[in-house]
């Protein structure tokens, strides 16, 4: 389980999942199925000077 109080505004997540469509009745509801998320991490690239 993965908890979002972890991710923050502003950070870079990657989510992978499905769409699973559910009929009742008249409507139909479309539903993501997260199967991962994973936090991006960014690294600052340093400058060198020669």
């Amino acid at each position: 389980m993965f908890y979002t109080n972890l991710i923050y505004k502003g950070e870079l997540i990657h989510v992978f999942g499905y769409f699973k469509e559910n009929k009742k009745g008249d409507k139909v509801y479309k539903n993501f199925i997260v199967k991962s998320l994973n936090k991006i991490e960014n690294k600052e690239k340093e400058n060198e000077e020669e």
